[in-house]
């Protein structure tokens, strides 16, 4: 594969405020953040961090962060406030300015979407306001973090709102260890650091994504697809997994709004339930799954591992995984069937009562999760998914896909756009662009060199994140990007409305 190398030195790091940024928390890949930052401190960037768990402010300390440095947003201090109804009526302002909806956001959230509105609604402006004079207080010009958790939700909406900047970095689908910088909370557009237009991209980046497409083609899986090579555990390790997060819960969830409380544990998120549905569905495989029938008709939808940033950030309006199939089923012709196809990462995630439900719609088969997905997606009529990486693949191969997220995706010749999943039906005898692979190519180098070489990825799933060499290739990237700030070669995102000076009053 075809690489850019990480130059020895550094671009010279930004004076002034535009050296100073900070990373909101979000579980273990705080710890790849504060690697990161060492690196960026070294040279003389003000890093600041926005943290909601016990356990990364006291990491912040040893590290000789001081408190001015370090955000601790606490619930319990939250609901303890009063009401403010100044901080309620800037949050609406902000909305206005920002073009945003904390309600939304709300939504996308996984842990305070689950509370009472009353309590949501404290927190939200609590942290509103901390965050507010945080970056003031400190002249923030960059927040970056994953915008998967209300305080980073609240963090993007105060940076587009005053004309700050933000960046969400997130490893890229291909299978290729890079990651991209997106400018909010969708991967629509990247932040440009690289070309500006397909059309300027340099001629390595054009080699990259032929070389990444040929791997594709040959049937290389794209990155978090890997398949589970062995069941949940259950027994001693499961009974402790459980009770550590018996404790954890009661012991932290007062205090950190990212953790779900004790009673939502088992009511709501659900997850010791997933080595006994693993179990269950594994009883049941062969009334639960069918096999592929050769010459039958099909449209392909595969389903998402549930809760994620895929699912309930990329396409909040689609999480409910039965509306969205029965939708599209309702409008497939009569002699075409559809093909869900569970992801082998996610058994467990759904037990057999909710797969016996989506295979009970009309005309829906539910697939083996060990068919490969390459060759369904050469058969299928359509290739449908809510943001997945399925819809990519497809679009490479050149076949018919359809994504219901706004998101880059949409940029390769063969994939297109819909909020509709019930017109999906008529779209497979309709007239379709023909398959350009010379603009596919150049869609995917000019995304490449928007990217950076390195991984973001949490400790836990990768190791190798927090390995010193990947930790000043992710500092790089932040220096290229805080560098190109400075210079005026990015620009905070354009909503409307967010033209009032950085710091002023409405």
């Amino acid at each position: 594969m075809t690489e850019t190398k990480t130059p020895k030195a550094t671009p010279a790091p930004p004076a002034g405020p535009y050296a100073n940024v900070a990373f909101c928390g979000i579980w273990e890949r705080t710890d790849t953040w504060f690697g990161a930052c060492e690196e960026l401190r070294k040279a003389g960037v003000k890093v600041f961090h926005i943290l909601t768990a016990q356990e990364y402010v006291d990491k912040a300390y040893a590290l000789g962060y001081t408190h001015d440095q370090v955000l601790y947003l606490r619930k319990d201090e939250a609901l303890a406030a009063p009401f403010s109804e100044e901080d309620f009526d800037l949050a609406c302002e902000f909305e206005r300015r920002s073009a945003s909806k904390i309600k939304h956001y709300l939504a996308m959230e996984r842990f305070l979407r689950a509370e009472p509105w009353g309590v949501s609604q404290k927190y939200i402006l609590y942290i509103f306001r901390k965050i507010l004079d945080f970056v003031e207080k400190n002249d923030i010009q960059l927040v970056s973090g994953e915008p998967s958790t209300m305080h980073d939700l609240v963090a993007l909406l105060i940076c587009h709102a005053t004309g700050r900047h933000y960046s969400a970095p997130f490893d890229i689908r291909f299978p290729i260890q890079r990651f991209v910088m997106w400018e909010g909370e969708g991967d629509v557009v990247p932040i440009i650091t690289g070309a500006k237009t397909p059309e300027d991209v340099e001629p390595e980046f054009i080699e990259m994504a032929k070389e990444i497409r040929e791997r594709v083609l040959n049937k290389e899986k794209m990155k978090y697809v890997a398949n589970r090579t062995s069941a949940p555990s259950i027994g001693l390790p499961y009974i402790k997994r459980v009770v550590r997060g018996v404790i954890s819960r009661a012991t932290t969830a007062k205090r950190d709004a990212n953790i779900y409380t004790l009673p939502l544990m088992f009511t709501h998120h659900k997850y010791h339930m997933i080595p006994i549905n693993y179990r269950l569905n594994k009883l049941q495989w062969n009334s639960l799954f069918d096999q592929p029938v050769e010459g039958e008709r099909f449209v392909l939808y595969t389903l998402n591992y549930t809760p994620e940033h895929s699912v309930d950030v990329l396409a909040p309006y689609f999480t409910d995984a039965y509306e969205v199939i029965k939708n599209i089923a309702r409008g497939l012709p009569l002699d075409v069937k559809l093909y869900v196809k569970e992801h082998p990462n996610a058994l467990g995630i759904r037990g057999p009562k909710y797969l016996k439900a989506l295979k009970g719609i009309p005309g829906v088969k539910l697939i083996d999760p060990y068919i490969n997905s390459h060759d369904l997606l050469n058969k299928a009529e359509i290739t449908v998914s809510l943001s997945g990486t399925i819809s990519l693949e497809a679009a490479l191969y050149g076949k018919k896909t359809v994504i219901l997220s706004d998101i880059f995706i949409h940029r390769f010749s063969t994939c297109l756009f819909t909020e509709e999943p019930w017109t999906i039906g008529a779209m497979i005898d309709m007239e379709w662009p023909e398959v350009d692979v010379d603009n596919d190519i150049r869609q995917m180098a000019w995304f490449l060199s928007n990217t950076f070489e390195g991984t973001v990825v949490d400790r836990i799933t990768s190791p190798e994140g927090v390995a010193p060499e990947n930790l000043k290739k992710v500092a790089f990237g932040f220096f290229t990007l805080l560098r190109a700030i400075a210079d005026g070669k990015v620009v905070p995102k354009q909503v409307p409305g967010s033209t009032a000076p950085i710091g002023s009053a409405p």
